[in-house]
Order: C-alpha cells, then sequence, then structure tokens
C-alpha cells in the first residue's frame, strides 16, 4: 500500500512540474538598462524554439533539441576584468578532470569581440547552484557550447550543454546565431 502511495505522489508532483513555456519567436527587445546600455540583437534558427527564460537571470532561452529539452541561456553581465578568462576556466572546471577536451575560439563579429569556447568530457553537474560545494552529477560524454560577446561596459554570454551528439548537431545553428550578432542602433 505504501509504493502505491509513493508513485501517486510521483505523479502529482511530476503533473505540477512547470515545462517551458512556448513564446513567440518574433524579435524580442530587452529593457537590459540596469545591466548594459548596448543590446544585442540576433536571428534565431528556424529549428529552435523561443521559451519564456526559466530564470530571472536569463534574458532569452531557445529550445535547440525539443526531444531531450536542451536549451541555449542567453545572460548578461556587467564588464569585469579578465571576463574571458574568468569564465572559460571555470567552465573547464566543470568537467571531469582527464576527460576534458576544449578548444577557445576568438574573432570580431563587426565591432563585437567574440570569445566561442567548446568543451567535451564526463560534464559535473551541481545539484545546487548556489552552492559551490554541492554534490556534483557526472554526465558522461557532454559538451558544452558558449559564446561571450564583450560590448563596451557588459557582456552577453550564450551558453548550452547537453549530450556530446546534440550538441554537435546544432555547431552550425550556434554559430549562425553568434554570427548574426549586431548593436541596436
Amino acid at each position: 500500500m505504501k509504493l502505491s502511495k509513493f508513485l501517486i505522489l510521483v505523479l502529482i508532483l511530476n503533473s505540477c512540474a512547470k515545462a517551458p513555456q512556448q513564446v513567440s519567436n518574433s524579435k524580442i527587445k530587452y529593457d537590459n538598462s540596469k545591466l548594459v546600455t548596448g543590446i544585442l540583437n540576433y536571428k534565431v534558427p528556424g529549428s529552435w524554439q523561443r521559451v519564456q527564460p526559466s530564470s530571472s537571470m536569463r534574458v532569452d532561452e531557445l529550445v535547440i533539441d525539443p526531444i531531450s529539452q536542451t536549451s541555449l541561456a542567453v545572460f548578461i553581465f556587467p564588464k569585469v576584468p579578465d571576463l574571458v578568462t574568468a569564465n572559460t576556466s571555470r567552465w573547464a572546471k566543470q568537467f571531469k578532470e582527464g576527460t576534458l577536451s576544449e578548444s577557445v575560439e576568438q574573432f570580431n563579429q563587426g565591432l563585437i569581440p567574440i570569445t566561442v569556447y567548446y568543451a567535451e568530457g564526463d560534464f559535473l553537474e551541481s545539484t545546487d547552484m548556489m552552492n559551490p560545494a554541492a554534490p556534483k552529477l557526472k554526465k558522461e560524454n557532454f559538451a558544452m557550447l558558449a559564446a561571450i560577446a564583450e560590448l563596451n561596459d557588459g557582456a552577453w554570454f550564450f551558453k548550452t550543454v547537453g549530450s556530446k551528439e546534440i550538441i554537435n548537431h546544432q555547431r552550425d545553428n550556434f554559430n549562425s546565431l553568434i554570427t548574426s550578432l549586431r548593436i541596436q542602433n
């Protein structure tokens, strides 16, 4: 009898879980005036679906693989010294030592310095993002694809993590989005 009550509770909790909400794929303008003065526009690949961001820290969220619910998150942060090095080093530490393979590419998209970071290996997913000492879940054969677009007073971050197969399948779409970046006039 206890098992059936437990299964009912699990079903109820799962039905209450918040699924990403689809929103219009039209051009969205965000008021990020409190973070940076420059606004970036970009073209979302046709197969990706814009959804309501799952966190207030995200200014945009795009589901890049609906089956696995792998998404690309967009963040904006004020510019700090060693922004690129600090973040790529932190991202590398999210992979199990000895399994990491990574690459960094830097280029200018118009007047925007861009850094694209790719890593693959065994990803160590935090069970509590607010607690660095929290236990980690090991996810084998995972990859991360991220880009940092540096504006004069801040940076836009585009980041996705998922199975290596999905991330590598979406690399051309990711590159298309990054090369479409334009500063709004």
